[in-house]
């Protein structure tokens, strides 16, 4: 087989990444249409997620599981994008399996937590399934949301700006 030219992969690539951050979703779908690389379908999956497409965000998010199907953020994508769809079933599923990688997964917690509550199971296994994701919480991502919210009502205030919770 003929080897691609170099670049073929990684120009697209770098370009979609900085789409990606400029917030250009449709851009990142677009400049990874011909590319065949697992980072590749990360970025498509991601994005298409991020523009709300959410049937198409689910099949590239299915695709992505199927190469890599002990990647945590890819399970945990795959999990959100069936819930989003509609398929709580599939994404209890799909959180399951990331929690029986990383049991204190954050995504994992709470896919699974949503579906328990979209497919109307009791209400203690989904009083649960929401305190087990309430205490398994990461404490960055508390402190991050303290910050950028109080920063959003006290702009330019400075006394938010060390992290606060354990070290």
């Amino acid at each position: 087989a003929a080897k691609a030219p170099v670049g073929a992969r990684e120009i697209p690539l770098a370009r979609a990444r900085f789409a990606a951050i400029q917030g250009r979703n449709d851009d990142v779908v677009a400049l990874l249409a011909n590319v065949d690389d697992p980072g590749a379908r990360w970025l498509e999956a991601n994005a298409l997620a991020r523009a709300f497409r959410h049937p198409a965000g689910r099949a590239a998010a299915e695709r992505l599981v199927q190469g890599a199907p002990d990647d945590r953020r890819a399970l945990a994508l795959l999990a959100r994008m069936r819930g989003l769809t509609g398929d709580h079933a599939g994404a209890l599923a799909a959180a399951d399996r990331l929690l029986a990688i990383d049991p204190q997964h954050d995504g994992g917690l709470y896919q699974r937590y949503l579906a328990l509550r979209a497919l109307k199971r009791p209400a203690g296994q989904v009083a649960d399934a929401e305190d087990v994701w309430l205490r398994h919480r990461r404490h960055d991502e508390l402190d991050r949301a303290l910050r950028d919210g109080y920063r959003r009502v006290r702009p330019g205030d400075r006394a938010m700006d060390t992290p606060v919770g354990p070290d």
